[in-house]
Order: C-alpha cells, then sequence, then structure tokens
C-alpha cells in the first residue's frame, strides 16, 4: 500500500488552498472588477484569512498573475484536446472549436467579465499584454494549421492561412466584446453561424456557401403580470410515441421549465437533505438570470426547451422535475407531499394534455420525487425510496408500472431524499456515484450493465451539484461542482458549466429544475 509521505501531504493541501484562492479571485474580479479586488475580498469569498492569501501568494499582483495564467491554460487546454483529437477532419476540428467558443461553459457573463478586466490593463501592465499576447498566437498558430490542411485539400490557391487565423481570431474577440455589452440580447446561435459563414467565404468546399442573417423577431420574456396565473405555452400536439425516456444518456431533444416569476422562500428543502436554509430571500432578478442562464446553455446544446408558466402563488413550480416525469409509456404525475404545493400539478397536466402527452399513472400510494427515478438502459431502472412506509408503497407502485423491466429498489441513506444526489448518468459508459452510500448490490449491478462508476466521495449535491446528461458526450453541470467538471473532461466527455448559485444557496439542484420530456431512443 502506497502512503503518501507528510511533505507530500502538505504540498497537496498548499496546491488545493492556492486554487481555491485562485478561483475565490476569479469571483472577486467577475463580480467586483480587477481595480476592486482585494487581497481582503478574496479571503472573504474562500473563507480564508488574509494572513493565509499572504502565505501562498507575496502579493495582490502575483496572485492576480496566476489567476491569468490558470484562465490562458484553461483556454488553451480546450483547443488542444481539440486541435489533438486525431479522430476529426480538419473542418470538423474548427467547428468544434468554434462549438467550444461559443459554449455557456466558456461565453458567459462571469468569464467575459473577468476577460474586460483583464483587458482594461493590456495598456499599462506589460506582463498582462506579453500573457495574453501569447495566449493570440496560440490560438492564431492552432487556426493557421488546419487552415493549411483545408487549403491542401480544396486546393483554395488565394487563400493566405495566417491572415484568415487572424481574421478569425479578431472576429471572436469582437463577439466577446459585443456579448459584455448587451449579454441579455446576444444570440450564440447566431454568432456561430456568422463565423462558419467567415469560414465558408474562404473555404466553400468545406462549409458550403456564407450564411445570410435572418433574425427573427425580437421576443419578450412574458412577465408576471402579462400572464394568467397558470397559463402554459403549449406546443404543437403530435404522436404520443415521440415523447418519452427509454435512458438517461439519450440526445436530449426537448424539456420542460417553469420561469420563477416570484421570489422562492429560503425554507426550500436542498437538493437531497432533510434540511432546511433560513434568513434571506434570493432576489427574484437573480434567480430570473441564472434560469435564464441556464435555458441559454440548454438552448446551446440544441434542446427545445418548453416553459410551464407557473402561479405567482405557487413558488416553488420551477422545480418541475419534482412534480412528473416522462418515459416511453407516457407521464408519471407525482404529487408533492407538501400541502404548501399540492396546487402545482394542475397546470404540469394541462401540458400533457396539449402536447398530447398521455398520463401513463399518478402516485397515490405516497410520496415520490421526479428524482428517485433513474433509467440507467433501456429495460433497466433504479427506484429510490426512503425508509418512510409512503416512500416505499409509491415506489413499489411505480416498480409494478416496470413490470418487465429489470428494477431495482434502492433504500435512500438518512437524510437523503433524492436518488440523483447520489448517482448521475453521464453517458453510455459512465456514472457518477458515491460508492460509499450505495449498498454494494447496486454498485455491482450498475456495473452488470456496463458502466464504469466514477466514484465521487461525497453527495452529488454536496458542492452544490447537479449533472443532466444532454447525450453525444454532453454533459450540463452546475457551476460549483467543477472539480467533478474536471474529472468529467478527462474521460473525453464534455462538461457545459452553467452558475445557479441562488438557486443552490435556496437547496435546489440543476436536475430539479428541466424535466426531460423526450430523449432520442437508444437500444443499449
Amino acid at each position: 500500500m502506497n502512503v503518501a509521505s507528510p511533505v507530500e501531504g502538505r504540498r497537496e493541501k498548499s496546491d488545493v488552498t492556492r486554487r481555491r484562492l485562485i478561483e475565490a479571485t476569479i469571483e472577486a474580479i467577475a463580480s467586483r472588477g480587477l481595480a476592486k479586488t482585494t487581497i481582503a475580498t478574496v479571503a472573504q469569498i474562500a473563507g480564508l484569512s488574509p494572513g493565509l492569501v499572504g502565505f501562498h501568494f507575496r502579493s495582490k499582483n502575483q496572485l492576480v498573475m496566476e489567476t491569468l495564467g490558470y484562465l490562458i491554460e484553461r483556454w488553451r487546454a480546450g483547443w488542444a484536446r481539440i486541435a489533438a483529437n486525431p479522430r476529426l477532419s480538419a473542418a470538423e476540428r474548427l467547428r468544434a472549436i468554434i462549438d467550444r467558443e461559443f459554449s455557456p461553459a466558456w461565453f458567459n457573463q462571469r468569464t467575459v467579465a473577468i476577460w474586460y478586466g483583464f483587458w482594461g490593463g493590456v495598456p499599462t501592465q506589460a506582463a498582462y499584454r506579453e500573457m495574453c499576447l501569447d495566449a493570440e498566437r496560440s490560438q492564431t498558430d492552432v487556426l493557421s494549421d488546419n487552415f493549411r490542411l483545408l487549403i491542401q485539400e480544396g486546393d483554395y490557391r488565394d487563400v493566405d492561412a495566417g491572415a484568415a487565423a487572424r481574421g478569425l481570431s479578431a472576429l471572436l474577440m469582437g463577439m466577446y466584446l459585443t456579448y459584455g455589452f448587451d449579454p441579455e440580447h446576444f444570440d450564440r446561435q447566431q454568432g456561430k453561424r456568422i463565423c462558419l459563414s467567415y469560414l465558408a467565404g474562404f473555404f466553400p468546399k468545406h462549409f458550403g456557401q456564407p450564411w445570410q442573417p435572418n433574425p427573427p423577431a425580437p421576443m419578450s420574456e412574458p412577465s408576471a403580470d402579462s400572464l394568467s396565473p397558470v397559463a402554459t405555452v403549449a406546443p404543437t400536439p403530435r404522436d404520443p410515441g415521440a415523447w418519452g425516456v427509454t435512458a438517461e444518456y439519450g440526445r436530449l431533444h426537448e424539456a420542460l421549465m417553469a420561469l420563477p416569476l416570484s421570489p422562492i422562500p429560503a425554507t426550500a428543502p436542498r437538493l437531497s437533505k432533510a434540511v432546511f436554509y433560513g434568513g434571506t430571500l434570493a432576489s427574484e432578478a437573480a434567480l430570473r438570470a441564472e434560469h435564464r442562464r441556464l435555458r441559454d446553455a440548454l438552448a446551446f446544446a440544441e434542446v427545445q426547451v418548453h416553459l410551464l408558466t407557473p402561479d405567482p402563488q405557487l413558488p416553488f413550480q420551477p422545480c418541475v422535475q419534482d412534480i412528473g416525469f416522462v418515459t416511453a409509456q407516457g407521464a408519471i404525475v407525482a404529487p408533492p407531499a407538501e400541502p404548501r404545493r399540492a396546487g402545482e400539478t394542475a397546470s404540469l397536466r394541462r401540458f400533457y394534455d396539449s402536447a398530447g402527452i398521455p398520463i401513463a399513472d399518478t402516485i397515490a400510494a405516497g410520496g415520490f420525487d421526479g428524482g428517485n427515478a433513474i433509467f440507467l438502459r433501456p429495460g433497466a431502472v433504479l427506484l429510490g425510496c426512503d425508509a418512510n412506509l409512503d416512500g416505499f408503497a409509491a415506489a413499489t407502485q411505480l416498480a409494478r408500472r416496470f413490470e418487465d423491466w429489470e428494477t431495482r429498489m434502492v433504500l435512500l441513506p438518512r437524510p437523503y431524499q433524492r436518488l440523483d444526489a447520489l448517482i448521475a448518468v453521464l453517458s453510455d459508459r459512465y456514472v457518477l456515484a458515491c460508492r460509499a452510500l450505495l449498498a454494494p448490490e447496486i454498485a455491482d449491478w450498475i456495473e452488470q450493465h456496463g458502466f464504469q462508476i466514477i466514484d465521487h466521495n461525497e453527495a452529488l449535491d454536496s458542492d452544490g451539484g447537479g449533472y443532466l446528461a444532454l447525450g453525444a458526450g454532453r454533459i450540463l453541470v452546475s457551476a460549483p461542482a467543477r472539480s467533478v467538471a474536471e474529472r468529467i473532461r478527462a474521460l473525453g466527455l464534455e462538461a457545459i458549466d452553467v452558475s445557479l448559485q441562488s438557486f443552490t444557496c435556496l437547496g435546489i439542484g440543476l436536475r430539479q429544475l428541466v424535466q426531460p420530456l423526450r430523449r432520442e431512443p437508444v437500444t443499449q
């Protein structure tokens, strides 16, 4: 058995602390700007003493420089992974690079605000300028290398690879600047199309004809004043077989969400634990902004989002996954056990009816949360239940619905109330799970179905978790779980970060806010 020496242990702890301080510096710059970021504010965000900051970094300048270096390396590593992928052609690599640049994981208000802070210091800070120029040269080199391959493949005789690369680099920079000025109205998909149109002008054999913009009429988000209490934005009715989920890793095409039209009380239960927060409310503006970012991330992944407009008197209705979920056999309605949430299922039923989604069952035997059903593979489902009799009775009722499936009941250890706090299906090969909280036979059963378990040493909501597989190797990850996001990326999967801090502090997780309606059917 290998045992780390005391010196190695101290070094590892020091590295963790430095990373924590760098992440706190990123948060400080994003929220306050570079000029107003101080050692004291970084210490406060990190929950450490200013003296400990000084122990690891001699000055604010050293801390800021290492933070800039960290950000550049993260950005550079993403490009490098794409550039080194031997399975992609040059054109596919360029498309993947553009996809990444506009991904909500990178192209978001937080990241752009940080870059703005550093770019503002470039004229007077030679060190900033040199680091940023070096990053830009790396970007241009990657683009130039791939452009040269396209020139050879397509026999483009009048294209200067270096000039085209500098042009695309400048175009991407302009997109960041435009987004920073007006993030609410910036259209990521249009930004991607503009970049692809630029490439089409040089390489028409690879990217087709340049895109001609035809922007849609501007749409304003509904407000509480302009909507009737339980109105829904109804989809076009279709064949009932068009809806459903057979496995959590099937490509997600359509999902249901509900706008937060009123502040959510701070007594909201945590994602999985039977404890309550008290004291403060998350502002309606903050909740709506985060909700919009989540919808943007889904739109980027080409997921069509249907909005179930909640009654302002039902503040918990944005937690749409709590009260129902859609299977290949139809929808399962799970009325909340809390009396104050009793009215939430009425508008959900109306939505299902308007969409042509048949209601297969209503859980009446006891309380059952939508997060307690995990479709591992077609024909294999995990059902979570707590130690209460009504929880077991509800799971048993649902198990009868899947009597032709392999079904495993998972007794949730106290104080957990949701199975998706312990298990998250990432892809057709990987499951993220906390082995310490799972019975060995459940872990064995998951592995028998061909999954590799990526062990998480604590519950998946302990760091504000939330993992939603989008299919095709993409996973949506709530921002506080960034350490896990890096592990996901190391598996060759794409983790799309989205910040849900206001929801998380109320105990509401990513999975609760999105109800998958239609995933691409999978056969294994």
